[in-house]
């Protein structure tokens, strides 16, 4: 989610250019729909830790605090991009 809220910053900042990016910048989150489970908890989310296998395997279970933030964010910049 952070590299779809990324991408949109860009856009709705100015700093990469429109008809190029927007595409791309509105499919970045299409992958998350799954993620999203019917009472609104986030999965697939790698937990933190030192190193990528220490959280292995990612389920639809998995969870944490920091992704809802970067699901919001990204979500957040959408709406600016939709206007």
């Amino acid at each position: 989610m952070f590299f779809a809220y990324s991408r949109r910053l860009r856009l709705t900042t100015g700093l990469v250019d429109r008809a190029t990016y927007l595409p791309v910048a509105a499919r970045a989150g299409t992958v998350s729909r799954p993620a999203v489970h019917p009472d609104g908890v986030l999965g697939y989310v790698q937990k933190v830790g030192d190193r990528p296998d220490s959280s292995q395997p990612v389920t639809y279970d998995s969870t944490a605090d920091f992704a809802v933030g970067g699901f919001l964010l990204a979500g957040t910049e959408l709406a600016r991009l939709a206007g």
